[in-house]
C-alpha cells in the first residue's frame, strides 16, 4: 500500500497515477475532497482511498 499526500493534483498526483499504474493499492491524501475524489474516480475503486488530510496541521505526539 502506497499514501501519496497531494494526490488532487501536480506531482503527487502524477505518483499516484503511475504507482497505479504498478498494481499498488492507494491512499490518495490531501486537502481538498473533490480533487482526490477526480483523481479516484479514474482508479481503481477496489485499490483507491480517499483520505483528507493536511500536512501543514499534523500534530506530532510522543507516544
Amino acid at each position: 500500500m502506497v499514501i501519496v499526500n497531494g494526490a488532487g493534483s501536480g506531482i503527487g498526483e502524477g505518483a499516484a497515477r503511475r504507482f497505479a499504474a504498478e498494481g499498488a493499492s492507494i491512499v490518495l491524501a490531501g486537502r481538498t475532497r473533490e480533487k482526490l475524489d477526480r483523481v479516484a474516480r479514474e482508479l481503481d475503486p477496489a485499490r483507491t482511498l480517499v483520505h483528507t488530510f493536511d500536512a501543514s496541521r499534523f500534530e506530532r505526539r510522543n507516544n
